[in-house]
């Protein structure tokens, strides 16, 4: 989309042109690998795989191990990745780990990003060590490769604010910026617009190299440099206010799901007299992340996990997992909950589940409503963490509260019958349609257990008579039961 067509953005709306004050971009990082003698073998082994299906890819595969057996950089590359996921390859973590640590001593930004989510994850290492991940990942970022130049966005990010164990450092944060910059990132030119606008010792506050930089990350349709060109117009920093050019460049950004511009559309909608809309950001950027190129990842990873390899399919969803995938969360935290990588983290049955807990967080985080209640599960029975009542209670009375889901509504009535972690009632407190999405047998227990508290057990004995039959709904009989209890004065 040309967004200077479209919305007549120019940088002749600028009041005030000040003199570029862009400092030099930092020296060009390090070329790739230079070219070597397998350079040609490994491209005539690539060629013969191609467009021949998954049997040639598969023969190519024993081609590049070929290459790399005679130490070839590019091919050792791939056959750890292919070694790391079981990718038409023999799976070996402790092979996959050690092409890594070999091509990481030589300054390989890819097998410095496999250490990193080794380190992140534990796979493969005697612990996970969140302090070398970064380290890696880090080292990685400086590499140049495009998933380096990804995360040498997000690590400028990570010191533009501060945070997870990273104190706030502009110096830092304008090189990694700068570096990607230099390679065309259009997110880079975003980051780089904003702390020109909001001025920092290293980039003195300018109007007008913002809204260049701005200007630059929009026409390559990044929602970062809309939002900021968003800004500028509501505002009216360096520009004319524009209500009309402000909304619309928000809009743009809020389709793609950015979060500051959802935030913004809601204030616009509550100073400008219009419906106020408040939506949850996080939801649609989650959206949209996860329909991009990652979801073949995931298709990979189901697939290995219905063919029965399990071990497989579980590096595939952590890996997934550690970008903040929530099915790859869920589906990770499944495979542990089930004991179905024992292989991956032989430890004991707690350590495992300590690491499904971390996912069941991650995926409920995501408001996820089944992962809620696994959390409640967790803390009720004390898997993976000592067991509280109340923690669990709270966990149920969420996905309650922001999914209306039956089974946290029956397990909260449990808790309150029983006077476990809240108040002990002498009913069940579910409101009663919810029961008809539960199973017979769910149903059944509540109705078996107040005929063993209740005086009218024919009435009751009706009831479970129909219901096994299948001539009953459910809901329908508990609505009875309900409606009766209220009129005949039954407690």
């Amino acid at each position: 989309m040309n967004i200077l067509a479209d919305l007549a953005i120019s940088p002749d709306d600028i009041e005030l042109v000040e003199e570029n004050t862009v400092p030099p971009p930092p020296p060009p990082l390090t070329p790739g690998e230079e070219y070597t003698p397998e350079k040609p073998a490994e491209n005539r082994f690539l060629e013969r795989g191609r467009g021949h299906g998954a049997e040639g890819k598969k023969a190519a595969y024993r081609l590049l191990d070929q290459a790399a057996q005679s130490g070839h950089t590019d091919a050792m590359k791939l056959m750890a990745y292919a070694h790391l996921f079981g990718d038409r390859a023999r799976w070996s973590i402790d092979e996959a780990k050690k092409i890594f640590e070999e091509l990481a001593e030589n300054g390989s930004p890819d097998a410095q990003l496999g250490l990193a989510f080794m380190h992140a994850t534990g796979l493969g290492m005697p612990k996970s060590n969140q302090a070398k991940a970064l380290v890696y990942y880090m080292f990685s970022a400086l590499g140049g490769n495009p998933l380096a130049q990804m995360a040498m966005v997000g690590l400028g990010q990570l010191y533009l604010t501060g945070g997870r164990g990273v104190e706030q450092n502009f110096d830092l944060a304008n090189k990694y910026f700068s570096s990607a910059a230099e390679s065309g990132h259009a997110g880079a030119f975003a980051f780089l617009g904003k702390m020109y606008l909001d001025g920092t010792h290293i980039t003195p506050q300018d109007n007008t190299t913002a809204f260049n930089l701005f200007l630059r990350s929009a026409d390559k349709g990044n929602q970062n440099g809309q939002a900021g060109l968003g800004v500028m117009y509501l505002q009216g920093r360096g520009v004319r206010k524009d209500y009309e050019k402000a909304y619309r460049l928000f809009s743009l950004a809020a389709e793609q799901g950015w979060v500051d511009a959802q935030l913004y559309l809601g204030e616009m909608y509550f100073r400008i007299g219009v419906l106020r809309q408040c939506t949850t950001a996080v939801e649609f950027y989650k959206n949209v992340a996860e329909r991009g190129r990652w979801s073949e990842r995931l298709m990979e990873a189901y697939a290995a996990y219905k063919e029965g390899r399990r071990d497989e399919a579980a590096i595939k969803y952590l890996f997934l997992a550690e970008l903040g995938y929530e099915p790859a969360q869920t589906n990770i935290a499944y495979i542990l909950d089930r004991g179905e990588a024992d292989s991956l983290f032989p430890s004991s049955k707690e350590n495992v589940l300590e690491r499904a807990i971390v996912q069941w967080q991650r995926a409920a985080n995501q408001e996820y409503p089944l992962a809620r209640i696994k959390l409640g599960d967790y803390h009720y029975y004390g898997w993976g963490t000592p067991a509280d009542y109340q923690q669990a209670a709270q966990h149920y009375k969420l996905a309650v509260e922001r999914h209306a889901t039956a089974q946290a509504m029956f397990n909260l009535g449990l808790m309150h019958e029983q006077g476990l972690g809240i108040t002990r009632v002498g009913y069940l407190r579910i409101p009663y349609p919810s029961f008809r999405y539960l199973s017979f047998l769910q149903t059944e227990s509540v109705l078996l257990k107040a005929k063993a508290k209740s005086p009218f057990l024919p009435i009751l004995d009706y009831f479970l008579s129909k219901s096994r039959k299948g001539t009953y709904n459910i809901g329908i009989m508990m609505a009875d039961i309900y409606t009766f209890k209220k009129t005949s004065g039954m407690k």
